[in-house]
């Protein structure tokens, strides 16, 4: 923080509670006229969503014209929210809205798979087969996945990326360990095999606990957080699509939390790209994700760009 003091900061800090504004630059910079940067002259900046003019404002709202001897600029940013992924995407890749033409339930594609002949978007058995095989959630093979899903605006045939292929049923009774699907892509389906904000995945890793880890989903975007148990027994609701709550075991815990209800079926890498886990559930503290070797197992696919 080049040239500014604890009192500057402080001044700065301050004008957060002034309505509009959303934040400030931490270090001294030039100041900028109409799109021009003036070197010569160094100035404190303060963020707003917009600028407003100063007749509308109350004397306790308007922001200083300088803070301890440096002039402030105000600079108009526009409102700072997520950027999630739910619209169109093509071509398809990783990390953006997906589902089952025949439920609202809408999730994230993790990775793009193969089975040496076909590749084909991969999630959650929630996402993609209804969450078959629970009462009334019946799927079958060849039901349409759309890109976007349909909470997200996707319909059918329009936004036919792919048809269902495999899953593994869930179920109530006994204790699961995976929630995944896929599908295989239409014929004129282009695609992409890197996942938004996060690039090619290099191959496979055994989680562990304090590994840093990272996903981009559907509804939150690219957070990272740290694996905190790799062998956690979970009860998870299914509240919103079947109504109860299933077991889960052998299962890898995340903290912070990095998900929000929409990016169940991320792909969680760690910091050199290689995936540990398929996400599929959450809460406000933990994420939860299957282990990527259980959740590849007897498939018979690879991830697409990763090395075997």
């Amino acid at each position: 923080m080049a040239g500014l003091s604890p009192k500057h900061i402080q001044g700065m800090a301050a004008s957060l509670i002034l309505p509009n504004v959303l934040g400030y630059s931490a270090s001294l910079k030039p100041r900028i006229r109409q799109g021009r940067v003036v070197p010569e002259e160094e100035v404190i900046r303060i963020y707003v969503v917009k600028k407003a003019p100063l007749e509308s404002l109350a004397a306790g709202e308007v922001i200083p014209k300088e803070i301890e001897g440096i002039p402030v600029d105000v600079v108009a940013t526009g409102e700072f929210q997520a950027q999630p992924y739910t619209e169109r995407e093509r071509p398809v890749r990783g990390g953006w809205s997906c589902g089952n033409e025949k439920s609202q339930a809408t999730g994230t594609i993790g990775c793009i798979v193969s089975d040496g002949r076909w590749e084909g978007p991969f999630s959650n058995n929630h996402v993609l087969a209804r969450c078959s095989n629970i009462e009334g959630h019946k799927a079958s093979v060849y039901e349409g996945i759309l890109q976007p899903g349909a909470l997200d605006g996707g319909t059918f045939p329009n936004d036919l990326i792919a048809f269902l292929t495999k899953w593994t049923d869930l179920s109530i009774q006994g204790v699961n360990k995976v929630d995944r699907a896929m599908g295989l892509f239409t014929r004129n389906t282009p695609f992409r095999v890197s996942i938004q904000d996060m690039g090619l995945v290099r191959g496979l890793r055994v989680a562990e606990v304090g590994l840093e880890v990272a996903k981009t989903g559907r509804s939150s975007g690219y957070l990272e957080g740290k694996v905190f148990d790799t062998d956690a027994f979970l009860q998870v609701s299914y509240g919103q699509i079947i109504g109860k709550a299933l077991d889960f075991e052998h299962q890898i815990l995340i903290a912070p939390s990095i998900s929000i209800p929409g990016d169940s079926g991320s792909l969680v890498l760690d910091k050199d790209r290689k995936a540990i886990g398929l996400l599929f559930a959450g809460s406000p503290e933990f994420t939860a994700a299957n282990h990527i070797a259980e959740v590849l197992d007897g498939f018979g696919v690879e991830i697409v760009g990763a090395p075997a």
